[in-house]
């Protein structure tokens, strides 16, 4: 597939065993990468995983996007195999979906991305790495070959292709609206420790702004007396 080709639906299963539609007609950008659970090499598919994480970590709540993980190796990615993978990075499978499907369908999907793949003589699997940004309604708006790509720059692009807003003001109310909603009770989970600790530091920020300004006040007082 080239920029602009419209991938046709593709129905696969993710980790949670729910039906998962890639192409056209599924309403939401999509970042999608290829691996498989028995990977042995750290700069393949965990290296990509671990950006998908930082990823997931920055997705806001309503932000219109999902994280796709197809697994190019159907006889080995069963979904218990796919759900121990899930665990050992961190997956909410609300946004962040490892798919399989049957041989036909993965060979279908991999011939499309024109990904390359082949088995080793240790039984390992050799093959190409692509990072691909999916529009609404199916069609590519990103590739990326290999796996040096920037999360910041995929996440920037997914946000683009979804007509999500973009610029650091906007997405920091966006975040603070909802850290603020979990603060009181709002959300729906906990706040995890790291955005606790800065909405904290944030609270003590203004907190010495206001105090700065009520000693700065103080003495411009006196002087002036």
């Amino acid at each position: 597939m080239r920029v602009g080709d419209t991938l046709p639906a593709i129905s696969l299963r993710d980790q949670a065993a729910r039906r998962i539609v890639l192409g056209s007609g599924e309403g939401l950008t999509t970042i999608l990468s290829f691996f498989y659970t028995r990977c042995p090499d750290r700069d393949a598919c965990s290296n990509v995983s671990g950006k998908f994480a930082w990823i997931q970590a920055r997705l806001a709540r309503q932000e219109p996007l999902r994280l796709i993980e197809v697994g190019i190796d159907p006889e080995h990615d069963t979904l218990a195999a796919l759900r121990l993978y899930a665990a050992a990075f961190g997956v909410d499978a609300r946004r962040w979906h490892l798919v399989t499907g049957s041989p036909a369908e993965i060979a279908e999907l991999t011939r499309r991305f024109a990904l390359r793949r082949g088995a080793r003589e240790n039984g390992s699997i050799a093959h190409s790495e692509l990072l691909a940004v999916l529009r609404p309604d199916g069609s590519l708006a990103k590739r990326v070959e290999g796996a040096d790509f920037s999360p910041a720059d995929a996440l920037a692009a997914a946000r683009e292709a979804s007509g999500a807003p973009t610029s650091p003001l906007t997405l920091l109310g966006l975040w603070w609206r909802e850290s603020a909603g979990a603060i009181c009770g709002a959300g729906r989970s906990r706040l995890s420790t790291g955005t606790f600790l800065t909405v904290l530091a944030l609270l003590c920020f203004a907190f010495c702004g206001v105090l700065l300004r009520s000693v700065t006040g103080s003495r411009s007082s006196r002087s002036s007396g």
